[in-house]
């Protein structure tokens, strides 16, 4: 593939699990360029999420769509936002009251 796609190949890699095919070793700036595809990247997955949200609507009810389309975002990112959110919320209560600990 042309290195001209490296960038938007760097942020699928990191930001989903679709398959991107093997990826040459990066250099910094080829890194700092693939942040600018991350709102296409997030255009990509809510594209996604939109269609099962159709789909499923239709077969299953409201519900059980909200339940699978959740199903899919975390298995298309890898439960990356998830992630973040587990470490913040130990972040704030990780340290039990005590400042230094939670600083710590």
């Amino acid at each position: 593939m042309n290195q001209r796609w490296l960038p938007v190949r760097l942020a699928l890699q990191f930001l989903t699990c679709f398959p991107v095919g093997q990826t040459p070793e990066a250099t910094q700036r080829q890194l700092g360029a693939s942040v600018s595809w991350y709102p296409f990247v997030g255009l990509i997955i809510g594209c996604v999420l939109v269609g099962v949200v159709f789909l499923t609507t239709q077969l299953f009810g409201s519900q059980l769509s909200a339940a699978l389309v959740l199903c899919v975002w975390i298995a298309s990112t890898g439960a990356l936002h998830l992630d973040g959110l587990a470490d913040c919320a130990d972040a704030w209560v990780g340290g039990m009251g005590s400042r230094a600990r939670t600083l710590a």
